[in-house]
Formats: C-alpha cells, structure tokens, sequence
C-alpha cells in the first residue's frame, strides 16, 4: 500500500495541512483541553436529548472563551448542529 500524500491548503502554499494519512487511517491530533471541556458541556446537555437556550448559550460560551473555535471545537460544534437539525436532540426552552 502507498501513503498518500498530504493535502496542501492555499493557493501553491506550501504548509501541511494538520490532516496526514498513513495505511489508509487518519493520524488523530492530541485533544485540546478547552475541545475537551466543550465535549463535556454538549454531552451533559443532551443527555436528556433536550438542550435549552442556557445550555445552548453556554456552549457557544466556551467554544469562544479563548477567542479561537479550533478544529476540534468547530467539529463537535457541527455535530451538535446537525443533531439538533436531525431532531436527535431538541431546542426547549428554559
């Protein structure tokens, strides 16, 4: 099997995305502790499949805490999104 090469971003720019692949798997990245956090925020707010308007402000509050939405946090924050879209998890009001 060959390694694919990595992906490059911009227009001939020469910096490596953060996404490699090797064997056909995506190398992970370590976890940031504030995409760490965000996880538990969303996890203990859908754990009902309910999440409220103050859940919902909390989230956003953390995810822009450190005035950077990271990969990471933009991942879990797309999830949430589709979730909600889906009606997997429902707005309620509180």
């Amino acid at each position: 099997m060959y390694n694919k090469p990595a992906r490059r971003t911009g227009h001939g720019c020469s910096r490596v995305m953060d996404e490699q692949l090797t064997n056909d798997k995506e190398v992970t990245m370590k976890t940031s502790s504030s995409a760490k956090i965000l996880a538990e925020a969303i996890n203990r707010a859908i754990e009902d499949h309910i999440i409220t308007t103050s859940e919902y402000e909390e989230i956003l509050r953390i995810a822009n805490e450190d005035g950077i939405i990271d990969p990471e946090e933009r991942a879990l924050l797309s999830q949430l999104q589709e979730m909600i879209a889906d009606r997997t998890v429902r707005r309620g009001v509180v």
